[in-house]
């Protein structure tokens, strides 16, 4: 603390950062011995400056079906304490047990995660023409240009992100549309078998939409 005042040094540095909107800090002085009286401070404070993007919350239903739109949406926070300035690019890997397919979210707007604010996202697209059915990890990566192509860290942990930088939300289900009957679906490989060949089978309604 601040003899005579209520507020600390390092209350300073926070709030000068924020008056600021600061994208970097300069250092005066010997360094090593200033990270090892503030270590925690240091970190604390690098982090606040630009933006650090952190995934608050993210809603899914858990299933996509093989032809239609894969939807989910995240809602974002800014704890840092800048908006990005540079263009920025957020990515989607559905990732399975013998293959992995990665998509670029378009409509995802890094530049409009704003300190002090929450973003909701909502995020579709079409699930590409060769995967199969079976259960995927869904991960996502905010990476510079594509250009560049390096990786954003977020604020999440890192044993959930892979070592292409891809950070894991949530596992979900594709399955497979019968033909010509939208509203069902059908796991089973003899059931669409049996269909195909030999007309309506009973319907089964846990499969309803």
């Amino acid at each position: 603390m601040i003899q005579g005042k209520d507020y600390s040094g390092a209350d300073l540095f926070r709030g000068s950062l924020r008056k600021l909107r600061a994208t970097y800090i300069g250092y005066l002085g010997y360094m090593e011995e200033w990270y090892q009286d503030n270590p925690d401070l240091t970190g604390e404070l690098l982090n606040m400056c630009g933006y650090w993007f952190f995934p608050k919350s993210v809603s899914h239903n858990g299933s996509a079906k093989i032809g239609e739109p894969l939807e989910f949406s995240v809602e974002w926070m800014n704890k840092g304490v800048s908006r990005a300035y540079d263009k920025y690019l957020l990515w989607a890997k559905l990732e399975g047990e013998n293959k992995q397919h990665i998509i670029q979210l378009d409509n995802a707007k890094p530049d409009y995660w704003l300190p002090d604010n929450l973003v909701l996202e909502k995020y579709r697209f079409n699930l590409p023409e060769d995967i199969t059915a079976g259960e995927y990890k869904l991960k996502i990566k905010l990476t510079t240009d594509e250009e560049t192509n390096r990786p954003v860290q977020l604020g999440l942990q890192k044993q959930i992100m892979d070592n292409e930088g891809f950070y894991e939300l949530f596992l979900v289900n594709i399955s497979k549309l019968v033909a010509g009957l939208p509203n069902i679906t059908i796991d089973d490989p003899e059931r669409v078998k049996l269909l195909n060949s030999h007309g309506p089978l009973p319907v089964d309604k846990t499969k309803m939409i």
